[in-house]
């Protein structure tokens, strides 16, 4: 099957504030907070921004449009921004958000959940206590640290690698499009450093990271939580990172 690839949409999503509007059929801005790309002609990226600490910080999801529906990797950051994206999938496809795959309990990752009340939803078992300890409902469908589940007609394949940038974080992996959602777990090529490390697990990352490499070795689009899209070297640009970091010295 033919895959064709719109490379001219990978303008970096960390972006200081959002772009200006976009005539772009494939790189549409559905509000001033919220923008979708194209990456190929059945995905889109979602790009949420909101302000943290007085900076607007851009946050990355996915929109899948399988057979049998569409489907989501991560919310925005905000239930009225998923509510937006809602209303632009059913308008572009006809169809609705059947289903919601969380990949940690962040609030860039879930915080749109409650704007889906009819989407199947699914989250590690670990993400559950943590998403109802900071008042989001956890997801419906529990995984363990690897499945494969049939979302909308299509495979995606789910992986817990251990604790990393939450203790809770999972990629997802569609085969179908040979990409990979690496979420927070995995930085941008242009990070220079781990960005919010309050949940985070330094030591365990860096095997998790080698777990992810050794499971997917050849992605050919790698989408980390913040920031532009690549392909398997942000993978090894994120280890560089946390063995920088396990090699500063500690107060």
């Amino acid at each position: 099957m033919k895959r064709s690839l719109f490379v001219f949409t990978f303008v970096a999503a960390c972006a200081s504030k959002p772009p200006a509007p976009s005539v772009d059929e494939n790189n549409v801005r559905l509000a001033d907070d919220l923008q979708v790309r194209a990456l190929t002609q059945q995905v889109w990226v979602h790009v949420s921004w909101k302000d943290w600490k007085g900076t607007p910080v851009a946050s990355n999801g996915l929109v899948v449009n399988a057979a049998a529906g569409v489907y989501l990797i991560d919310t925005p950051w905000t239930e009225e921004q998923t509510k937006r994206l809602a209303n632009w999938v059913r308008d572009k496809f006809t169809k609705d958000i059947t289903a919601l795959v969380v990949t940690h309990a962040h609030e860039d990752r879930m915080g749109g959940i409650r704007a889906l009340p009819n989407a199947a939803t699914f989250g590690h078992r670990l993400t559950a206590p943590l998403a109802i300890k900071a008042g989001w409902p956890a997801p419906a469908t529990l995984l363990d640290d690897t499945a494969t589940l049939n979302i909308a007609g299509e495979s995606v394949e789910v992986l817990f690698p251990g604790a990393g940038h939450a203790p809770d974080n999972i990629v997802v992996w569609l085969p179908k499009h040979r990409l990979l959602f690496g979420g927070c777990l995995v930085k941008a090529q242009a990070a220079q450093d781990l960005g919010n490390l309050a949940d985070a697990n330094v030591l365990s990352w860096d095997h998790a990271l080698t777990t992810i490499i050794q499971r997917f070795p050849n992605p050919a689009l790698v989408v980390p939580g913040h920031g532009g899209i690549g392909g398997p070297q942000l993978l090894s640009h994120t280890q560089e990172l946390v063995r920088a970091k396990l090699g500063e010295p500690r107060p």
